[in-house]
């Protein structure tokens, strides 16, 4: 025999210093984990029958059998097997109520059929244009292919040219350079201004103030001798422009007193006729950015001061505006149009929270209780704060539940192998264990388990959540229910575990 003074258990003359040392060193032979051979061994088995001996892995499923597409399955992992899926899909399927064929996704089933494929008619484009012999897609195709900004495009158009000038597909006249000023008459030859200046010589300046003051144009250039001209204070008299605009039958003496008249800025009036194109009229009765509006009786200057207010965007304000919305529901004061609203004892109430908040009971919990409970507003009220789902406890919940405290509990530590991992679970439950886990749809094996009220077992699994901190093990929670109740332990960690629940 091996004699080695440290060892703790031996086989075959060799001996070990731990369990799990025994069964790697003889994993050829060995057909089940560690833990069910210390489990084994604590039930008095023989040590070399506990490595050899299988499991008697029960064939017939908890859930009965399954038939689909005509084909009898006796356990869901066969079912999934056969179809490609992993067992935890089927099994969430199962779970939401779907059976027989339902339990595979029709794209899934081996006798699915893919439909025909209806080619949609293709949309016609509201942007397609044709310019100068060429097609276009939209305006920004057009600026894409041919270099164009369309800010400069846009420019382009807004001052009178035409798609192809503005596309640079025709050449624009540039009216600076174009000689549009008055002509003047000489000897039968017209001229402009500056021509007859660098002709004959004399400033502009000089040529229309002498015609202004009773020169002619020959006399202005010095062709013929000046005669005695008017003072230049005469020559102003009477020369004042005409500024005034009619609008509604009224005569304005300019554009600003009449934007005054009508309550509007002499400057955006001018943009409006100027610049936009619009006629005295359209622009003085045309709704811009500085409308003031009213909310519940308070006036505002301009909508952005209202929606500023009211802590609204100002973009969303004037979009509810737009879309009808009266002030008060734009601004949030009132309820929106054909907005969802809650009825509870002839009130209405916009969300769960408000009418949370009038029946003293959590607006999340009112909210579950009718979307996951198929619970009436009035049955979800009257259950008070009284414990819909019993799977999940605390300490508060379960001191002032007193005989739901007081039941039966069990405390379980259980080794379960999750998407290849190794990992191990403390939680508790009211049932058995294989009632528990069974339905989670993941091997497990039993190290241990502790019974008591379901309170003792609640405390005493918050003393070892709390103890084993630091192992925790990350899991995504739609893999597993109870999933912040995962450890990563080693072999030591395990049996001190173990030992624990064995003491309480």
């Amino acid at each position: 025999m091996n004699q080695n003074r440290k060892a703790k258990y031996y086989y075959n003359s060799i001996g070990y210093k731990s369990l799990t040392a025994l069964v790697e060193a003889n994993r050829d032979i060995c057909t089940v984990h560690v833990v069910t051979v210390r489990n084994r061994l604590k039930e008095g088995w023989d040590i070399h029958k506990a490595l050899i001996t299988p499991k008697n892995n029960k064939s017939i499923s908890f859930y009965g059998e399954h038939v689909v597409e005509g084909v009898i399955y006796h356990n869901m992992p066969s079912l999934a097997e056969a179809y490609g899926m992993k067992y935890n899909t089927v099994f969430k399927r199962y779970s939401r109520g779907c059976r027989g064929d339902n339990l595979i996704p029709e794209k899934k089933r081996k006798n699915y059929v893919k439909p025909l494929e209806h080619k949609k008619k293709p949309t016609e484009n509201l942007h397609k244009f044709d310019v100068a012999g060429r097609s276009f897609e939209s305006q920004y195709e057009a600026c894409r292919q041919l270099g164009v900004k369309h800010v400069t495009f846009r420019k382009r158009l807004s001052r009178g040219q035409t798609l192809a000038q503005a596309l640079g597909l025709e050449e624009a006249v540039d009216g600076r350079t174009l000689n549009t000023g008055r002509k003047y008459k000489v000897d039968e030859q017209e001229y402009t201004l500056s021509q007859l200046s660098q002709k004959y010589g004399v400033p502009s300046s000089t040529i229309v103030d002498r015609h202004n003051r009773g020169a002619t144009i020959k006399q202005a250039v010095g062709l013929v001798p000046l005669p005695t001209l008017l003072k230049q204070r005469e020559t102003r008299k009477n020369t004042k422009r005409d500024n005034s605009v009619n609008a509604f039958g009224v005569k304005y003496p300019s554009m600003t007193a009449c934007a005054k008249a009508h309550n509007m800025k002499a400057y955006v009036l001018y943009q409006r006729v100027k610049l936009s194109g619009y006629s005295l009229e359209e622009a003085l009765t045309m709704e811009g950015k500085g409308k003031s509006i009213s909310i519940s009786g308070i006036s505002y200057k301009t909508l952005t001061d209202a929606a500023s207010k009211f802590k609204i965007n100002k973009e969303t304000f004037e979009r509810r505006i737009k879309a009808g919305w009266t002030p008060e529901q734009a601004a949030g004061v009132d309820n929106p149009p054909n907005s969802f609203l809650i009825e509870y004892k002839d009130k209405q109430y916009s969300s769960y929270d408000e009418l949370g908040i009038a029946v003293g009971i959590s607006g999340r919990v009112l909210y579950g209780r009718v979307s996951r409970s198929d619970m009436t507003i009035e049955e979800a009220v009257d259950a008070g704060e009284r414990i819909i789902n019993a799977g999940r406890w605390n300490e508060t919940i379960l001191r002032r539940n007193e005989e739901l405290g007081q039941s039966k509990g069990v405390l379980y530590f259980v080794q379960m192998l999750i998407e290849g991992c190794l990992i191990y679970k403390i939680g508790i439950t009211s049932k058995s264990v294989d009632e528990r886990l069974k339905a989670e749809g993941w091997p497990y094996e039993i190290v241990s388990i502790f019974e008591s009220t379901l309170l003792d077992v609640y405390l005493r699994e918050q003393e070892l959540h709390a103890l084993l901190y630091e192992k925790r093990f990350q899991l995504d929670g739609e893999l597993l229910d109870g999933y912040t109740e995962l450890f990563d332990l080693d072999d030591n960690e395990v049996e001190i575990v173990s030992s624990l629940l064995d003491e309480f």
